[in-house]
């Protein structure tokens, strides 16, 4: 498994529109259409990645979501602490 980390060049994390979803900019890490059944992947000044699949455009066969939930009393949620979410990672 290798993992791109997010590079601070800017802060490109998500793009969520009706027809595509994006990770990454300004050209996605990964990028899929609105029914996940095809996607694109470019070099990605955000995470400092490569292209994550062989060719630019692809076809999904699978999608695999993840979502992360933070307890109401942490510190990034009330703003009084400091940290740094973002990653992208590839299998």
């Amino acid at each position: 498994m290798k993992v791109y980390k997010w590079s601070k060049k800017n802060s490109h994390f998500l793009t969520a529109q009706p027809k595509h979803i994006g990770f990454g900019g300004p050209k996605c890490a990964l990028w899929l259409d609105e029914k996940l059944r095809s996607g694109m992947s470019e070099p990605c000044e955000t995470f400092e990645s490569p292209s994550l699949s062989r060719s630019s455009d692809f076809n999904c066969y699978g999608v695999e979501l993840w979502g992360f939930v933070m307890p109401e009393s942490s510190s990034l949620v009330s703003g009084s602490g400091s940290g740094s979410i973002g990653g992208v990672v590839v299998r």
